[in-house]
């Protein structure tokens, strides 16, 4: 069913590396190429996204705009 040589199927059986070409085509004949996409994860739900989508919506402190009235500190030798 897949066209592979019995030696790749039984190297793939045994866990032995066999090429990506030949690990869908045992994919396919098995049926399971479809869900191959469920192997894959959502890059959307991986933990580094939640801390960025958290560090957007987290408010940041407001600081007080300087005003004129307000005055540089001296040490008092300063004239």
């Amino acid at each position: 069913m897949t066209g592979l040589s019995l030696r790749s199927i039984q190297r793939f059986e045994s866990g032995n590396d066999i090429s990506l070409e030949n690990f869908f085509k045992i994919l396919i004949a098995l049926g399971l190429a479809d869900s191959l996409n469920d192997s894959i994860p959502d890059l959307e739900k991986r933990p580094s996204a939640f801390l960025d989508r958290e560090k957007n919506n987290t408010k940041k402190r407001a600081h007080k705009p300087k005003t004129s009235s307000q005055v540089e500190f001296k040490w008092g030798d300063e004239e």
